[in-house]
């Protein structure tokens, strides 16, 4: 039981961390919003890219592992669409259910997986979350800005609009960016000191 609380309690306990932080020493929305984005543009983005990037793709069933974690993201969406239907949702509550249908913290599962399974777990999280986060990224970015009054809320948007913004978004950009260099070999080694 050990070896899998060793890998649970760092994970949960960065989030702990967090809701206590922002309960007790941090509590101006500033400061996550500045958080926030950091993560978004610049953390998130070099992690993406530097463990897909380690991966030597050779070793890993790449094309099996796109089709089937695509196929599970285009049932989520499908689901997701056809409750928010159901219940007849107008635009914004309709990506509220499609985000929970298929945003979850796979990061979290990447972190987990690193830890319970070692370095082979590591590779399987880095190109899980590689094939999972641009797939998400685009759908909810299409969803965001295909709605009545787009995503800015100034009428529906152009298509060359909602092209930059998939891909100018810095989580896809990393991810691509991480498969090319594990194409490649990986990033080069680091220079001594």
């Amino acid at each position: 039981m050990t070896p899998w609380l060793d890998a649970f309690t760092p994970a949960f306990g960065l989030l702990a961390l967090g809701v206590l932080l922002r309960r007790r020493l941090l509590r101006d929305d500033a400061v996550w919003s500045g958080i926030e984005r950091l993560v978004f543009y610049v953390l998130l983005p070099c992690l993406l890219a530097s463990a897909i990037s380690a991966v030597n793709l050779a070793e890993l069933p790449l094309g099996r592992m796109a089709l089937s974690i695509w196929t599970a993201l285009a049932i989520g969406t499908a689901a997701s669409l056809a409750i928010a239907r159901a219940f007849a949702l107008t635009h914004p509550p309709m990506t509220s259910v499609l985000q929970g249908g298929i945003r979850f913290n796979n990061l979290m599962g990447f972190a987990i997986a690193g830890a319970v399974f070692g370095p082979p777990g590591l590779a399987l999280g880095a190109i899980a979350t590689g094939l999972i986060v641009p797939a998400v990224q685009t759908i909810t970015t299409l969803a965001f800005a295909l709605g009545p009054n787009g995503e800015n809320g100034r009428g529906p948007p152009r298509p060359l609009t909602v092209l930059r913004q998939v891909a100018l978004n810095p989580l896809i950009i990393a991810c691509a960016a991480g498969f090319a260099l594990a194409a490649l070999g990986g990033l080069p080694p680091a220079s001594p000191p």
